[in-house]
This record gives structure tokens, sequence and C-alpha cells, in this order.
């Protein structure tokens, strides 16, 4: 997550996302891109916070963690 932020702020729109999976490793969360795999101009992972993408799809809001 972006140093000094914390809960949906520090991730932006993939908080948001149905594209979007939360990957929890032992002391970080990255935030997986699922649409790459068919867009490749987007990042599996994408640096955070996302304020625009393209491929954004408003759905349930994902525990940032």
């Amino acid at each position: 997550m972006a140093r000094g932020m914390s809960g949906e702020a520090a991730v932006g729109l993939c908080a948001r996302c149905v594209h979007a999976r939360a990957v929890r490793a032992a002391r970080s969360t990255f935030w997986l891109c699922t649409r790459s795999r068919e867009v490749p101009a987007l990042p599996k992972y994408p640096r955070l916070p996302v304020a625009h993408c393209r491929e954004f799809s408003p759905g349930k809001i994902h525990d940032p963690g």
C-alpha cells in the first residue's frame, strides 16, 4: 500500500473494482488486476493508489486489509 495512507485511499480504484484481487503475503498485500490477462497493456500488479483506469468496473468494496 502507499505510504502514509490506509484502507481504501491507499489502494484507490482497485478497492472497488470487480477485476481486482488482494493477494496477501506475510508482511504485504499486493493487488492483482485480473483484467491484465486479457488486456496486456494493463499492469498485472498496478502501482498504488490507482486513480484512473480505463478498465475499471465498479463492484463490491474489497477489504484492503
